[in-house]
């Protein structure tokens, strides 16, 4: 049944890690937004999750094997959104603190839509073009 094949595919190892990056190896690219005083922002960010194993059945339910990209797609949405409150002097003076607000964010949001829990997340590089 589902379980045997959809478990045996997460290999019991429920964590994984997500990365908007320009790194060739990257999940997707990186995260394109504003900040608060409506300039472009670039991010960079790479988080580690792990699936809530009593949620499993669910999971895969909801989103069959495709909860991975469910995932990606619900943390860009709140990533870029999470951007918007900040402005580009916060970036470089909060950055500790934003990466903090990232991932309590994320976490809740992934938590109540896809069933996972964001372990650890990392600003890489916040980019301000203009």
């Amino acid at each position: 049944g589902y379980k045997v094949r959809f478990r045996s595919k997460i290999n019991n190892n429920y964590n994984d890690k997500i990365e908007f990056s320009k790194n060739k190896n990257a999940s997707r690219p990186p995260i394109e937004s504003r900040t608060l005083d409506g300039l472009e922002v670039i991010l960079e960010i790479s988080f580690q999750f792990t699936l809530q194993p009593q949620h499993l059945y669910e999971l895969y339910n909801r989103y069959g094997e495709n909860y991975k990209q469910v995932l990606q797609n619900v943390a860009v949405h709140v990533l870029t959104e999470q951007a918007t409150g900040y402005t580009a002097y916060n970036f470089f003076t909060d950055r500790s603190k934003i990466k903090d607000d990232f991932q309590v964010n994320l976490d809740k949001k992934l938590a109540n839509s896809v069933f996972s829990n964001v372990v650890f997340l990392q600003l890489l590089s916040v980019d301000l073009p203009n």
